[in-house]
Formats: C-alpha cells, sequence, structure tokens
C-alpha cells in the first residue's frame, strides 16, 4: 500500500485554526466515526489499519482500476466548531458543492482530484477527505467518483458523531 504523508492540507488548516479534539461528542475518536470495512466497500479496494493523529485519523487505501493508492482522512472537532465550519464555507464559496442526505449544514469542497466532506452536526465539526496521488501507471482519479465516495463516507461518519 502507498502511505500519504501524515496529515493533509485541510485537517492541518483546521489546527492552525486552534481547533482542538473534541469533548462530549458521542465518539471523541476519529477513527470511530467510520469502520475499516465500510470504507473498503465504498471504494472497493483494500484498505489498512487506521492510523490516529491528534483530532484525526488516517486509513491508507490501495489503488483501484479506476483509482490511484492514496488515503482516507476523517477528523472530529468541538472547539469553534460552528464558527469554522461557517468560515470555511464562506471562504470555499465559489468552489464548494451542496451535498444532499447529510442535513442542511455540510458542503463538499473539491481540491483537485480529491475533496473534503465539512458536516457540521449539532456543535460537532467532522470532515471526511480523500487524497489520492497517481503514482507510476496507476489510473488518474475521477474527480465526480471521489465526491460520491466521500459523500456516502460522510453519511455514514454522521451518524456516529
Amino acid at each position: 500500500m502507498y502511505r500519504l504523508p501524515a496529515i493533509a492540507v485541510v485537517i492541518a488548516g483546521a489546527l492552525v485554526l486552534g481547533l482542538a479534539a473534541p469533548v462530549g461528542a458521542e465518539t471523541e475518536n476519529p477513527c470511530k466515526l467510520l469502520k475499516r470495512s465500510e470504507i473498503a466497500r465504498v471504494l472497493d479496494t483494500e484498505v489498512g489499519r487506521p492510523q490516529k493523529g491528534g483530532p484525526s485519523c488516517e486509513w491508507a487505501v490501495d489503488v483501484t482500476a479506476t483509482r490511484p493508492s492514496g488515503a482516507v482522512f476523517t477528523a472530529l472537532y468541538l472547539v469553534q466548531a460552528k464558527q469554522v465550519f461557517n468560515q470555511n464555507k464562506k471562504d470555499f464559496s465559489d468552489d464548494l458543492v451542496e451535498v444532499t442526505g447529510l442535513g442542511r449544514n455540510a458542503f463538499y469542497q473539491p481540491t483537485g482530484s480529491d475533496g473534503v466532506v465539512w458536516v457540521l452536526k449539532g456543535d460537532v465539526l467532522l470532515t471526511v477527505q480523500g487524497a489520492f496521488v497517481a503514482v507510476g501507471d496507476e489510473p488518474e482519479p475521477d474527480p465526480a467518483t471521489i465526491q460520491d465516495e466521500l459523500v456516502q463516507l460522510a453519511a455514514l461518519a454522521r451518524k456516529r458523531a
């Protein structure tokens, strides 16, 4: 499996904004937002064991016929969750995509062929991010497919936040 660097830009950006690990969420562990088997089913590939790093979690994913290897990240925050969600929604307003099925407080932020789903559930902010980099002869990721898969994963994660 190809393993990406430890933390993605969006998660690092959230840390710079001063977000801390949650207190009082249904789960305080971002690795409990998704199950390895759920990611494997949605992405139709092998998935590595979760690696926790602060308020985020990373699962390495194998290459498929239509997607390069990469990772799925989840993050979970309570401190200033509403403010951060609203500010990011404003900052990304030109690029964001409204999503359905996750409540009215959710959007998708495309980041090239990758992306991030932002979901505000009460006072909890959760993100589900995909980062896929074609290495060698691996296929280039399809942005529409990545968006669909990440929204499916965010719907599963939202139930546990």
